[in-house]
């Protein structure tokens, strides 16, 4: 067996996670595998055998019937020399099948999985001939460096080129970039470094789509001849090349669905709020090639954010302010930030030394990953959608490691109430203020803690019990002004005080000249007036919440019967009023623990949406090829068939048909892929018809009938369309599934006013059971469905309802009793005179 050809299976398997893989050639007494992986040597022999008795493999998917493997149906590719090569997986996904496709056509994947352009590079650049040579791919306006051939070596760690001039000429069909463009474009970065003068640079285009660019330089100017060497070997290599970048773009794609199998399956594990930040930090590490992974959450004075997940360098700073870090802007704007050169970037700094590029993504509300490279280029656009991603499932696994760490603090609060009530509770018990300043700094783990009463004769506040680190310094029977401080105000106006930061506080007052960072007091009650206050205080800042407030006002409560002994029948009433609180604690605590549950459910549909995200954009891909066959074939046959034939007719039908069905495939192609929010003046009328061709099969499928009707003259709107798409196609198979017996969906566009402002709108009226009462206002709440189990995720109207909010607008509902449902969009007019991109 060929062992190069072995390790590249292996490496196939590997990044596919595929069982077994193995490459066949067809002999006169049966089959020979040139090369297996995870195929032992008897299970191999059985399998050949049966394939003995077949006359031919054909591509596609191969049902076996071998009783020694457990695999039940395996992939087949052909490869060019016609053997081919199976590959058998529990259920292959469309990128996993793309590895094993790329390397049967000879794009062999090295031991990162990713394919070696050079060899490629080299056979095309022999054409010309050339004296050095470029291969990109072209993604998100810049070309990705795929190889260099006997380029200078300060640029082997090229990775992207800006395109600048050259993007309009490359999307144009036929010709070459005029020279001077090219130099152009590439005198900064590429230009300077290479000794030669003289450029010639080609699209690569597959099925009329530019895929990619190449760059030849030489010594001596480039000829005609030369150029159509060129793109003679480029055209030739077209096949060739697309298959390899289906290859990039597919590893990429299993590299991000592990990565987010990775991350969802931390939800199975009951970690605190350091581990979780810590196995996200290594998840990630293992992921990207990042010489430092950052997970940031924003801190408790919201000004910051601090480094939840320890890394090996330690930086000048703990945190990273929001108003002059790169990390910073990420959070406020709520959107992932890739900067390929962080050392010509001066707007903002990195604490560590020799960070050449940074990858941050917003943690959905609650802080920043943060990725950093030492090398330039580091990172690609596909990071950007990957870690986007990873931040939103980071975010639900922080939560659910803040609720659980919330839901234990609140049920050993309960604990403490009830430890303070049976210690107060015990015969015989002598300092009772004492004992209970001991069990306020044991609880809050308290630097001071004190409890005064009020001495009315001499209109003193005086300390009867103290503890903590900082009581030690206090004398004894400690007395004050009752005026004076946070305790003298909570007893004269009878409220309690949640000090976060002291030095700005105005009425806190530092006791024996001790300064605390933070504090909460509140009033002991005897009878209907404050006789006294409890006092707790730390040195941090921010180190107590509302909960700590309403908890340490519960054991005042317990404290002040107590303190002040009153008669049986204010005992009752104080008992009751406890157990009340006990109660309304307990069901807080169950509600908790309830959204916790949800919040975990949460998470494995994120994952599990996303995984069907992946496999629907792949499924696409793979049936746009067959039909670009189809409609191909049928071109030439009908240029074959006479006017007057009977079969021009059918042929002409499956023409229309297959184009008809290409055309959805690429815009569910372009609905699925990822692309920058541009905000463009759009006629809403011919946005509302290209959704309808993308949802006219799902309509007709379920029995139900669309009607349109459109304002004419309809003034523009500015929107994103990519994201507009997604409102309206979201509206219609809300409709659809709301009539499952089949009806009538109604849309139309018109002009109207609303609060003296004037608006298009686009309207969605069905003839479905409607909305109930009681859920019509609760439709745009993230989660809301009222879909059964595993139909619905509850998402689609309130992302709807954000992306149109964005835009100034808004969305309205509406369903009178029998008559269905209507949903209006509400879009403002463009501005006169802007016609510009945002």
């Amino acid at each position: 067996m060929e062992a190069n050809l072995g390790r590249q299976l292996r490496y196939a398997c590997q990044g596919a996670r595929a069982a077994w893989a193995v490459a066949l050639t067809r002999h006169a007494d049966g089959w020979q595998a040139r090369a297996a992986h995870g195929l032992p040597k008897a299970r191999l022999t059985a399998l050949l055998a049966w394939l003995a008795a077949r006359p031919a493999l054909k591509p596609g998917r191969l049902r076996l019937a071998v009783p020694t493997l457990t695999e039940k149906s395996a992939f087949v590719f052909a490869t060019p020399s016609g053997g081919f090569l199976l590959a058998a997986g529990a259920d292959l996904a469309p990128p996993a099948t793309a590895v094993f496709q790329a390397l049967a056509l000879g794009i062999a994947p090295a031991d990162t999985g990713a394919p070696d352009f050079e060899p490629l590079l080299a056979e095309i650049a022999a054409a010309l001939p050339a004296e050095a040579a470029l291969l990109a791919r072209l993604v998100s306006g810049e070309a990705e460096v795929l190889a260099l051939w006997r380029m200078p070596t300060s640029l082997l760690g090229l990775n992207f080129i800006p395109l600048g001039g050259l993007e309009a000429a490359l999307k144009t069909r036929g010709g070459q970039p005029e020279a001077e463009v090219v130099r152009r474009s590439l005198a900064g970065r590429l230009g300077a470094a290479c000794k030669y003068q003289h450029w010639l640079a080609l699209p690569i285009r597959f099925e009329g789509r530019p895929l990619g660019l190449a760059l030849f330089s030489r010594s001596q100017p480039f000829t005609a001849t030369h150029q159509q060497a060129a793109q003679r070997a480029l055209e030739a290599a077209a096949p060739r090349f697309q298959a390899a970048v289906r290859l990039v773009e597919a590893s990429a794609a299993l590299a991000r669905q592990r990565l987010l199998d990775d991350l969802g399956a931390l939800a199975a594990n009951e970690y605190d709020l350091p581990e979780t930040a810590l196995r996200i930090q290594r998840t990630l590490s293992r992921h990207y090639s990042a010489a430092r992974v950052e997970v940031l959450l924003l801190s408790r004075d919201q000004k910051s954010l601090d480094i939840i997940a320890p890394v090996k360098e330690k930086p000048k700073r703990a945190a990273y302010p929001l108003d002059s870090t790169l990390v910073g802007a990420v959070f406020r704007i709520g959107q992932t930030v890739r900067i390929n050169n962080f050392a010509r970037q001066t707007q903002f700094a990195s604490p560590f030394r020799g960070v050449a590029a940074k990858l941050a993504a917003p943690i959905a509300g609650l802080g920043v990953l943060a990725l950093e490279s030492r090398a330039p280029d580091a990172f690609r656009v596909e990071d950007e959608t990957t870690l986007m991603r990873a931040g939103l499932l980071a975010a639900t696994l922080l939560e659910n490691a803040r609720l659980r760490a919330e839901l234990t603090r609140r049920a050993a609060g309960v604990e403490g109430l009830e430890r303070l009530a049976s210690l107060l509770a015990a015969p015989s018990q002598p300092a009772v203020a004492g004992l209970i300043a001991t069990w306020l700094a044991e609880h809050w783990q308290a630097d001071l803690a004190l409890v005064m009463q009020l001495d009315v004769a001499r209109d003193e506040l005086v300390v009867e019990g103290q503890a903590g680190p900082k009581a030690t310094s206090l004398p004894p029977g400690l007395r004050f002004a009752r005026t004076l401080g946070v305790a003298g105000e909570a007893i004269a106006f009878g409220r309690s005080a949640l000090i976060h930061t002291s030095d700005s506080h105005g009425e806190y007052f530092p006791v024996a000249g001790w300064q605390g960072g933070s504090a909460v007091c509140v009033p002991l009650r005897r009878g209907p007036q404050s006789a006294g206050a409890l006092l707790i205080e730390r040195a941090e800042a921010y180190a107590f919440d509302a909960w700590d407030l309403a908890l340490l006002e519960s054991a005042a409560l317990l404290a002040a019967p107590h303190l002040w002994p009153t008669p049986d029948s204010q005992q009752t009433e104080r008992l009751q009023g406890l157990q009340a609180v006990n109660a309304a604690l307990m069901a807080e605590l169950a509600a908790r623990t309830e959204a916790q549950g949800q919040a975990e459910e949460r998470l494995v549909r994120s994952a599990r949406l996303a995984a069907v995200g992946e496999m629907a954009a792949g499924v696409a891909h793979e049936l746009n090829n067959p039909l670009t066959t189809v409609t191909g074939f049928s071109e030439l046959l009908l240029e074959q068939v006479a006017v007057e034939s009977p079969m021009r007719a059918d042929l002409e039908l499956v023409l229309n048909e297959a184009r008809r069905a290409r055309g959805v495939v690429r815009r569910l192609l372009d609905f699925s892929r990822p692309s920058e929010i541009l905000r463009v003046q759009a006629d809403l009328n011919e946005e509302l018809l290209h959704v309808m061709g993308l949802a006219h099969h799902l309509a007709r499928t379920g029995g139900v009938e669309m009607q349109v009707t459109l304002w004419e003259d309809l003034p523009p709107v500015r929107v994103d369309r990519a994201q507009m798409h997604q409102v309206f196609l979201n509206l219609i198979q809300n409709a659809v599934q709301a009539m499952p017996e089949g009806g009538r969906l109604t849309l139309g566009t018109r002009l109207q006013e609303q609060a003296g402002e004037t608006f298009v709108t686009a309207t969605f009226a069905d003839t479905g059971p409607g909305i109930a009462p009681e859920n019509l206002g609760q439709i745009f709440e993230p989660f809301f469905t009222t879909k059964p189990a595993g139909r619905g995720t509850g998402l689609g109207l309130s992302v709807s309802y954000g992306i149109v909010a964005d835009h100034g607008g808004f969305i309205e509902a509406a369903s009178p009793p029998e008559q269905g449902a209507t949903f209006t969009v509400w879009l403002p007019l463009a501005p006169q005179g802007d016609d510009s991109d945002e």
